[in-house]
C-alpha cells in the first residue's frame, strides 16, 4: 500500500466505493458503478492476504472498474485494477489506459515463435530499420505534441548519458499533454507516470539534445569518430552505424555482459530524474523499469519503459524484461538470446511470445491465435457504469 499522506490513497474509501452501499460513487464526476458479487468476493479473498509480500494463491483473481458503452466495455476510457497477484493491497486500485490498453486487450495476437537462428535473423533486419519515426521527430524538433509538453515542463526531458527520457504521452490517453498539474502531484493522480529512455547514437541529427543539454551533445559528437552534417534522415540504422564504430542499440538483442555498466548507470540516472522531477520515493511508490520483446520493427531503437503506480496488463508483463533482473542476469554470463529462450509465460511454449496485431512485429509468418493474456473484461468481472459522456472514470 502506498503510505505518503501528501499521495491518493488507492484504496476503495478514496474512491467513495463503501462496500455495504449497492449504489456507490467512483470519482467527483459523481459515475454511479453497479457493484457485482465477483469484487465483493475477491475483496474477502484480498482481505486475508493484504499484509504477505507475494501472493501464491492464483485463484485469486484482479477486480475492475470500467464504462460500459452500448454494453461493452469501453476501453478507451481506461479501467482500473486490482491485482492480488502482482502485489495490490485490500482495496488498492491502480489505472491502466492508453494505446496499450486497447491493443493488448485484442482478442486475437500473433504467435511469435523463437530460436536461436531466428534471432540472429532478426537481429540483421532490424538493422534495415530506420529510426524510430517519433524518436526522430523529436530529435528534429518536429514532434508538435512532445515540443508543446517539453515548452511547459522542461525538466521532464533529460539525457541520461547515452539515453534521452520524456514522457510516453500516446500511452496516457487521459492525460493532456498541455496539462498544469504540478510534476511532483503526477505520482499521485490516477494515471501515474509513464516514461520512456531513448538509446541516442551519435551519428544523426540531434538538435532537440543541444537545446536541452548542450554538455551531452557535445560528449555525443565527441565520440563520433568520421565527420557528419547529419542532413540525411532518412538513413537505416546498418547505414548509421557504418563507419562509426559504435554498434546503434535496436533492441535488447544488442545488449551483452561489457553494456552491464552502462545499464547500471541507466537504472541510477532514471532513479534520480525521477526522484528529482517527480518525488518518487521508490521504497513506497510502484517503480517498474523493464525493456520489451519482441519489438514492433517501427520501434527498432532500445527503449526502456518506466512507469510509476501504474496497473500492468499480463500480455504486456509477459514481453517484458526487468532492467534490475537483466543486469543481474548478463553479470552472471546469461546471454539475452537465452533468457529470451527460456521464457514461456504465453502458455505456447518456451520461446513462444504473444504480440498485438497492431504491432508490425519483428518479419516473418505468424500464427494468428487466441490471446491467452487477455483480461476477462465483462459485467461479470467488476463494477461497471453506462458511459455517458467523454469523462473518465
Amino acid at each position: 500500500m502506498i503510505t505518503h499522506n501528501v499521495q491518493m490513497q488507492r484504496t476503495l474509501d478514496s474512491y467513495n466505493i463503501d462496500s455495504s452501499l449497492g449504489r456507490e460513487n467512483v470519482s467527483s464526476n459523481a459515475k454511479s458503478l453497479r457493484r457485482t458479487n465477483s469484487l465483493q468476493g475477491c475483496m474477502k479473498k484480498t482481505e486475508s492476504v493484504k499484509n504477505t509480500e507475494s501472493v501464491k494463491n492464483t485463484a485469486i483473481t484482479p477486480s475492475f472498474l470500467f464504462h460500459l458503452k452500448e454494453d461493452r466495455v469501453y476501453l478507451e476510457s481506461g479501467i482500473y485494477v486490482s491485482d492480488p497477484l502482482v502485489g495490490d493491497g485490500y482495496g488498492e486500485f491502480k489505472f491502466y489506459d492508453g494505446v496499450g490498453l486497447v491493443k493488448y486487450q485484442s482478442e486475437n495476437c500473433y504467435l511469435k515463435q523463437f530460436t536461436q537462428e531466428r534471432l540472429k535473423e532478426l537481429s540483421l533486419k532490424l538493422r534495415e530499420q530506420k529510426v524510430t519515426y517519433f524518436l526522430r521527430d523529436l530529435l528534429d524538433r518536429r514532434d508538435k505534441k512532445l515540443i508543446a509538453r517539453y515548452e511547459s515542463h522542461k525538466d521532464e526531458f533529460a539525457m541520461l548519458d547515452d539515453f534521452i527520457i520524456f514522457p510516453n504521452l500516446p500511452h496516457m490517453s487521459s492525460f493532456s499533454s498541455l496539462s498544469s498539474e504540478p510534476l511532483a502531484r503526477l505520482k499521485d493522480s490516477k494515471h501515474g507516470i509513464i516514461l520512456g529512455a531513448w538509446a541516442i547514437h551519435p551519428n544523426q541529427c540531434i538538435n532537440f539534445i543541444e537545446e536541452i543539454s548542450p554538455e551531452a551533445a557535445s560528449v555525443i559528437k565527441n565520440r563520433l569518430p568520421i565527420i557528419n552534417e547529419y542532413q540525411n534522415d532518412n538513413r537505416a540504422i546498418k547505414e548509421i552505424e557504418a563507419d562509426t564504430g559504435i554498434k546503434y542499440l535496436t533492441s535488447i538483442l544488442d545488449l551483452d555482459k561489457s553494456d552491464v555498466p552502462a545499464l547500471i548507470n541507466l537504472q541510477n540516472n532514471v532513479l534520480a530524474h525521477i526522484k528529482k522531477v517527480y518525488d518518487v520515493d521508490q521504497s513506497v511508490d510502484d517503480v517498474r523499469m523493464a525493456f520489451h520483446f519482441p519489438i514492433s520493427k517501427e520501434n527498432a531503437t532500445l527503449h526502456l519503459h518506466v512507469s510509476i503506480n501504474r496497473a500492468h496488463h499480463p500480455l504486456d508483463l509477459a514481453r517484458s524484461f526487468d532492467l534490475g533482473q537483466l543486469i543481474t542476469d548478463l553479470s552472471h554470463d546469461k546471454t539475452v538470446a537465452e533468457l529470451i529462450l527460456e521464457r514461456d509465460t504465453s502458455g505456447y511454449g518456451k520461446g513462444g511470445y504473444l504480440v498485438p496485431k497492431t504491432d508490425n512485429a519483428t518479419t516473418g509468418k505468424s500464427e494468428v491465435v487466441k490471446n491467452t493474456l487477455r483480461w476477462a473484461l465483462n459485467k461479470e468481472s467488476g463494477r461497471a457504469s453506462r458511459k455517458r459522456d467523454s469523462h473518465d472514470l
